[in-house]
């Protein structure tokens, strides 16, 4: 199976998933206290902090628990996903739920993502296909996306790196990706 049938796949498939799991759910209980998001954090990956982010909040959600990280504007964000363990994983799905996680409904939202590279990383000492996006955002501005798929510690994980292409930086990107362990 060529890496774009097996996306494909994993995408409806998560997609399914995200779609029932939200649809069953009551109200999210956003995890803001320092100490409650590091509980969280620990059971995803450990990671540095990139300069000028910090912890926004942390949501937990039938064995998913979902990290979220703003920058040093609110249109940058990093998220940290991960799924149980049995669960089929699809990209698109586990972005899809960091974004209507965000309990500030930021107006930074974007569409029409196309990707437009991949590259090789590696998280957790794990080799890893990272996938380069790009589109714009709800004020018309060029955005960019990095994902990428990694083992957890207690399940599959994604890590969603965006901002406006003007405040992008690779630099921060790659060492925040190394810090991931």
């Amino acid at each position: 199976m060529n890496t774009q049938t097996s996306i494909k796949n994993i995408l409806t498939l998560a997609a399914l998933a995200l779609i029932l799991l939200l649809s069953a759910c009551s109200p999210l209980k956003y995890k803001t206290q320092e100490s409650d998001i590091q509980d969280v954090a620990g059971k995803i990956a450990g990671y540095t902090l990139p300069e000028g982010y910090s912890e926004q909040f942390a949501v937990e959600l039938m064995d998913y628990q979902l990290i979220s990280l703003v920058g040093p504007t609110p249109s940058c964000h990093i998220y940290l996903v991960q799924a149980p363990t049995d669960a089929d994983v699809d990209i698109a799905a586990l972005q899809e739920q960091a974004r209507n996680m965000d309990g500030n409904k930021r107006e930074d939202s974007y569409s029409d993502v196309q990707i437009v590279e991949q590259r090789s990383t590696v998280i957790r000492g794990q080799d890893v296909t990272m996938l380069v996006g790009e589109g714009v955002n709800s004020e018309n501005l060029p955005y960019r996306e990095v994902t990428a798929l990694f083992d957890g510690k207690t399940g599959p994980a994604l890590v969603s790196i965006a901002s406006p292409v003007s405040e992008w930086d690779w630099t921060m990107v790659d060492e925040f990706l190394a810090s991931i362990e």
